[in-house]
């Protein structure tokens, strides 16, 4: 007997665990909704900003949650309205799932209302009435009432308003059981927004990237444009009147140094006549900021097209050295407007905005350089605890067989190691090593090193900027020695060959 209890204690306890799990695993909306309900689903249907003027989209209609606990005779008939703004989305077919698998009611029935309706204008209504007849078993369960399929007929301009909506709302639903009684119930309606399409206007700042190092870049200039793209008639009809920006930079890295407006110019954007109110560079902080604001005024024609709004040019003010890590500058684009002239008010176009980015890359005290000449590349490496300044190509002079850059800052060293393949001398002290146009004595001033592929010279310098000149007695030939002796034999044999052609 006690084993009996026990037994009969650990199955309540199982059945008891089992409800728990059924009541967890249960739909969320069964909680929502004790009884039965109908819902449209999908819950809300969007569209845009891209073009969607006669795209097509289907909802359906379902019924939830009908179990012999809430609608013990079983459900034997259903009735829906659906309404729509007819102005937004037009009505094209519609998919009955009545007395099928899948949907509701068991056969046979009879369907009462099956129509389209427009009795509560300006809104256009489906009206759907069907009911079991005698002998169909009672319905329980989930089921699709129907689907509906509409077609996008109408799509705001983004001058008009940003979007357009109404709900796909059930405005009468019915339920019935076997015994012909009411059955309460719940209903959830659906939703449909549209939004206006984008301009494809968009405002750049470029280059995009801009980068500086590893080699000595500080004092350098470089140039960068805020350009306007893409303002099309079909999408801005009245074009353009008016530009603002507000642009900013890292001032510790970047040095202001001037800008150009081009506004009115050609390649530029607005129209003459112009107002500029603001044109206006400040240095706060560590941080520059540029403010623009400017309109075209009748007799002014509207600006459409590509053009560049202004253009700075800025110069390297810092550069550090590694191991710091690289610095950065977000060339940011902090506020942006363009519009558009209308009545009664000037209109904001829609517009992207991309930033540029500015990076230095910290000093080396290794640097190579590569040396090009006669279709080879040579790989020079300068070692120096001072700032290497370096013409292009390493300022090769291949008939003084020479090489040049410039060394800065305090008081330092130089070590260059050069390829014997581009530059060599058949005794090391025949190197010559020249600062600011005075040699150095070899083996005293300049330590020169070497082995099978590579020579190496070492010396110091001095604090200040100084211009260094490397001399060697051989370079590369215009011709290697193999292709000399190919033309010397080639050469060589042309007379054979006459000889042995007059015989």
């Amino acid at each position: 007997m006690k084993s009996m209890k026990k037994h009969v204690s650990l199955f309540s306890t199982l059945l008891f665990t089992l409800a728990l799990i059924a009541v967890f695993q249960a739909p969320r909306t069964y909680g929502q909704h004790p009884g039965p309900y109908y819902k449209v689903e999908p819950e809300t249907i969007t569209f845009g900003p891209d073009p969607a003027i006669n795209q097509t989209f289907t909802v359906a209609v379902w019924l939830y949650n009908v179990t012999d606990q809430n609608v013990p005779a079983g459900v034997f008939g259903i009735e829906i309205k659906l309404q729509w703004n007819p102005n937004l989305i037009e009505f094209v077919n519609r998919t009955l799932y009545i007395g099928v698998e899948g949907g509701v009611l068991n056969g046979p029935y009879f369907t009462a209302k099956d129509e389209l309706t427009n009795t509560t204008y300006p809104n256009d209504t489906y009206w759907i009435a069907a009911s079991s007849l005698a002998g169909a078993d009672p319905w329980f369960g989930d089921g699709k009432v129907a689907e509906f399929t509409f077609k996008v007929i109408y799509q705001p301009k983004w001058y008009e308003k940003l979007s357009a909506s109404c709900p796909l709302q059930l405005i009468f639903t019915d339920l019935v059981d076997a015994t012909a009684t009411p059955v309460p119930h719940e209903r959830e309606d659906g939703f449909y927004e549209i939004l206006a399409p984008e301009t494809s206007a968009v405002i750049k700042v470029e280059p995009a990237e801009i980068t500086f190092g590893p080699h000595f870049a500080k004092n350098q200039t470089f140039d960068v444009e805020i350009n306007l793209y893409n303002v099309k008639p079909l999408e801005v009809p009245n074009g353009t009147y008016g530009v603002e920006i507000k642009f900013s930079w890292n001032a510790t890295l970047l040095e202001y140094v001037s800008h150009e407006l081009m506004l009115g110019l050609s390649g530029g954007v607005l129209n003459e006549p112009l107002f500029v109110p603001y044109d206006n560079v400040t240095i706060d902080g560590g941080v520059g900021t540029y403010w623009l604001v400017a309109t075209s005024y009748q007799p002014a024609e509207y600006w459409y097209g590509n053009g560049t709004i202004v253009k700075f040019t800025f110069r390297v003010a810092y550069q550090g050295w590694e191991p710091e890590p690289a610095a950065s500058s977000l060339l940011d684009l902090e506020f942006t407007d363009i519009v558009m002239p209308s009545i009664p008010y000037a209109k904001s176009i829609p517009h992207a905005v991309e930033d540029g980015l500015y990076e230095i890359l910290p000093l080396q005290h290794v640097n190579s350089f590569v040396v090009s000449y006669l279709g080879s590349d040579h790989i020079v490496t300068i070692e120096s605890d001072g700032a290497i300044i370096a013409p292009d190509n390493l300022g090769f002079d291949p008939d003084n067989k020479q090489i040049t850059f410039n060394v800065t800052y305090a008081d330092g060293y130089c070590n260059v190691t050069i390829p014997k393949n581009f530059m060599w001398c058949d005794v090391d002290s025949d190197w010559t090593v020249i600062v600011d146009g005075t040699p150095l004595e070899i083996g005293t001033d300049v330590i020169v090193s070497s082995n099978e592929t590579h020579t190496s010279l070492w010396f110091n310098f001095t604090e200040g900027d100084h211009v260094i000149v490397i001399q060697s007695t051989n370079v590369i030939p215009e011709f290697s020695p193999a292709l000399m002796i190919l033309a010397m034999l080639s050469l060589a044999a042309i007379p054979v060959i006459i000889r042995k052609r007059k015989k």
